[in-house]
């Protein structure tokens, strides 16, 4: 019989080193839900179809500055992926907003730990980090209140719950969104549940 799946649509939203791929993979296997992505997915399977010639994520970022249907293509695939599927986590800047009913979820951390987080996994100088990440971040909000509006895509009002990751583990941060999650009345299926699929 095919798997059964929790029905929760959940979207992360957060600065990078912040800790949202983590999350939403152990999401994904806590929960059993059907699918973790992110709208960094999206650019990528852009640039790989070659769609307006794109070639680098850096070509994309660049662009986008400049021309809003770049931003406005992953708003429409994520929207799309909210009303195909019903059993997800998704994390993407303006997630929240293109999935409306989803459980929306802001993830925040301290910049020092957050540029210490890059530069381990970037295998780069805590400096690089930090200044790449700045210069980076203070484009995409130039970006964003120019084509939305405004620049705090994280403003907190956004979001049903707000978690700083500074100093908690990532477990710890699953366990809380999963007790969210459950305060919403949804039935979490266990993984291998009576009706599944070995």
């Amino acid at each position: 019989m095919n798997q059964q799946y929790t029905k929760a649509k959940i979207t992360l939203t957060g600065l990078a080193g912040t800790g949202k791929s983590r999350t939403g993979r152990e999401l994904k296997k806590e929960l059993n839900l059907e699918r973790v992505l992110s709208a960094g997915d999206f650019v990528r399977e852009m640039v790989e179809s070659g769609k307006w010639g794109l070639r680098t994520l850096e070509e994309f970022e660049e662009r986008a500055m400049t021309d809003f249907r770049y931003d406005s293509e992953i708003d429409s695939r994520t929207t799309d992926f909210g009303c195909d599927y019903e059993s997800f986590v998704l994390d993407g800047r303006m997630a929240w907003s293109c999935i409306p009913k989803s459980i929306k979820i802001l993830l925040t951390c301290e910049d020092a730990v957050r540029f210490e987080r890059i530069a381990k996994h970037r295998e780069m100088s805590f400096a690089e980090a930090k200044s790449q990440t700045i210069h980076r971040e203070a484009s995409i909000r130039v970006r964003f209140n120019r084509w939305y509006g405004f620049e705090q895509f994280d403003d907190p009002r956004h979001f049903d719950l707000c978690l700083d990751t500074t100093l908690i583990p990532s477990s710890l941060v699953v366990i809380r969104i999963i007790q969210h999650v459950s305060e919403q009345g949804i039935i979490i299926v266990p993984r291998h549940s009576s009706g599944a699929s070995p």
